[in-house]
């Protein structure tokens, strides 16, 4: 849910200095439910990537920060947006104690990194999140020893996807990265797909 912005990116830049945590503007995500012939629910969550000024605003709010659910220190920017999606999205969910739901969470860019974070986070409260998936996703974990808590709490069946070319990866250069890895490079003309990290997904040409 939105409320009206003032209009143009002075206005959005004005939303912002008015409500730095942008509570009068809840986060926009996806979220698919189904129930199987077998009674089996299946709920995924895809959080988008960078679209609006307040997301270069939310990316460059790299303050590490400690992080009572994940242990360990983060990016702020990241952190908070994942918290605002999971407290929208939880009321609707299925209840962690239902064993028949699943969840799986994937995200693009900014929503990749927010998409590890906010499955990391419905794990540490009881909810079955069976995969993650990042796309081009930029670095989150201050430490290595970050990396590794975090990564301790996703899912066995995560996968951040990587281009070569792609600089977004990279960013921001002191962070870290957490979980497996599927790297895209260029070779010739082909693209060759190598796993890293992960036994499940072998090397693709």
């Amino acid at each position: 849910l939105f409320t009206e912005s003032s209009g143009g990116i002075m206005g959005e830049l004005d939303d912002f200095l008015h409500d730095p945590m942008h509570l009068a503007r809840r986060e926009c995500y996806y979220l698919y439910y189904e129930i199987t012939g077998t009674g089996e629910i299946k709920q995924q969550i895809f959080c988008r990537g960078t679209t609006l000024l307040i997301d270069v605003l939310t990316c460059l709010s790299f303050w590490m920060v400690y992080d009572e659910d994940l242990e360990c220190r983060v990016h702020l920017g990241f952190r908070n947006q994942a918290d605002r999606i999971l407290q929208d999205i939880e009321p609707l969910l299925a209840p962690a104690s239902d064993s028949r739901t699943t969840i799986e969470v994937s995200g693009h860019s900014l929503g990749g990194a927010v998409g590890y974070i906010l499955a990391a986070k419905l794990r540490k409260r009881g909810y079955r999140v069976m995969r993650t998936t990042a796309i081009a996703s930029p670095r989150f974990c201050a430490t290595q020893g970050a990396s590794k808590k975090v990564e301790s709490l996703l899912p066995r069946n995560n996968l951040r996807i990587e281009n070569e070319n792609d600089f977004v990866p990279f960013l921001p250069p002191f962070l870290h990265h957490t979980g497996s890895k599927l790297y895209l490079v260029e070779n010739g003309t082909k693209m060759l797909f190598v796993s890293t990290a992960n036994p499940l997904l072998p090397y693709v040409d």
